[in-house]
């Protein structure tokens, strides 16, 4: 992105602008065909929003309509091929990597979207809704080996996982986000002859599993068996860190909490474990999971900031974010996090590091890193995910990305995952991720920057 010097005042006074109509921030929907010019309109609005403030000279105003027309160009690209016929194979990959946009995380997009920086006066809401509308397209390629080859293919399906207490809504999203996830699919088969891909973030809840992606000769894996392993081994990392028998809290208990219970109950360091402690906003997975068998004491809690005072490791993988100044604010109620470890698998991420760590606490994504001879999932032009919100170090990678780039270079696309991660699963995966060189993350680390234990 071109270095710029727009000011925080400018920046508010374009947001200002920008959002005096909130209905023109649509999303399609399932019957929506994607249509470049949407997205192009989009990018002008912030591009004439800027220019009412900065004016149309001066070293800001060119900065700004130099990324403006890069995210045009790019933009332009990727809907040329997405609407290219399928009969033209471009250059040719064994696996991709699906990652949809992120909501909270805007700055993922501004390697390639420039126009859509902070800076600019965009949302994160208004980014995410504005990209919801490009094709999907290749953004990074790993570095490989000799005989694999992979590839990042950014998935723009837009789903506001906040809204699921709307039913009828979260249906629509969901049908929407599916038949993007699809034209995505079905562009990497049919335009990179891909066979394997791994599904990012939300991608696997979207379409149950991957098994909503019908695409002949391309199999999918959900990337949970790589997140659940890694979670474990992060978790160990920080039982080690600690001098007494920590208690394990689990904050959510759907696919990837539970599962992650699972494979901590039979952790090698279940000595160092004094007990676990859950919470989920349905009370019906609390009881599933409570009454597994277990030789560990288990007690349940009745909010977040409970689970938060009782237990010492938290894991949290849930879908909404969890803002501690207003529980605080809530309550009339400091919340004390000193020597407290927080992992958070929630996709975006459910915490802010800097309220974790203002309360003593620290907090650590799940990642790994690829310490393998041929620094195979390595990504060849640096891309992070986002400066502030991506990841820290080269080679690191998300569980589900080593997943996917495990069995592609192993060739072990059979053992992909397309349900439900059991421990015997996660156990399998892992030792894929092991063999192919894949280890946690260490120093660990969240919103691009190491973590102190």
């Amino acid at each position: 992105m071109t270095e710029i010097a727009v000011s925080d005042s400018q920046s508010e006074a374009v947001s200002n602008l920008l959002e005096k109509d909130e209905r023109q921030w649509w999303t399609p929907s399932v019957t929506d065909a994607l249509d470049r010019s949407v997205i192009l309109e989009r990018f002008e609005r912030i591009r004439d929003a800027n220019l009412s403030v900065l004016g149309a000279h001066g070293v800001d105003a060119a900065a700004m309509l130099e990324d403006y027309e890069r995210s045009v160009i790019f933009a332009h690209n990727a809907f040329d091929e997405f609407e290219a016929p399928d009969a033209s194979l471009d250059e040719k990959f064994d696996w991709a990597f699906m990652v949809p946009a992120r909501g909270r995380h805007a700055s993922e997009v501004t390697d390639f979207l420039p126009i859509l920086d902070a800076s600019y006066g965009a949302t994160p809401d208004q980014v995410h809704r504005t990209v919801a509308h490009l094709a999907p397209t290749k953004i990074e390629t790993y570095r490989g080996n000799d005989d694999i080859r992979g590839m990042i293919l950014y998935t723009p399906a837009y789903f506001n996982a906040s809204i699921t207490t709307d039913r009828a809504r979260a249906h629509q999203e969901v049908m929407a986000a599916q038949r993007r996830v699809s034209e995505a699919a079905h562009l990497v088969r049919q335009r990179h002859a891909v066979g394997l891909v791994g599904l990012g973030a939300v991608l696997p809840a979207v379409t149950q599993f991957g098994n909503k992606i019908k695409e002949e000769g391309l199999v999918t894996t959900t990337g949970h068996g790589g997140t659940v392993h890694l979670v474990s081994q992060i978790v160990e990392q920080a039982i080690l860190s600690r001098r007494t028998e920590s208690r394990i809290g689990m904050l959510g208990l759907g696919s990837i909490g539970s599962s992650s219970l699972d494979v901590l109950r039979q952790s090698p360091l279940r000595d160092h474990i004094r007990s676990f402690g859950l919470y989920d906003i349905d009370p019906s997975a609390v009881q599933r999971n409570f009454h597994a068998a277990d030789t560990k004491p288990v007690f349940t809690t009745l909010s977040e900031r409970q689970l938060l005072s009782q237990a010492d490791i938290i894991v949290t993988a849930v879908t909404d974010s969890i803002d501690l100044d207003e529980i605080e604010r809530r309550d009339g109620r400091l919340i004390d996090l000193e020597g407290k470890i927080i992992v958070d698998d929630s996709q975006p991420g459910c915490f802010s590091r800097e309220q974790v760590e203002a309360r003593g606490g620290k907090l650590v994504w799940v990642v790994g890193s690829d310490q393998s001879d041929s620094s195979f999932l390595h990504r060849e032009s640096g891309y992070t995910y986002g400066n502030e919100t991506g990841l820290y170090g080269e080679g690191a990678s998300w569980g589900c990305e080593a997943e996917a780039g495990a069995l592609a270079t192993l060739g072990l696309a059979e053992l992909a995952v397309k349900s439900r991660v059991t421990p015997e699963i996660a156990r399998e995966i892992g030792k894929v991720c092991f063999d192919a060189g894949i280890r946690a993350a260490w120093p660990p680390q969240s919103f691009g920057q190491p973590v102190e234990f």
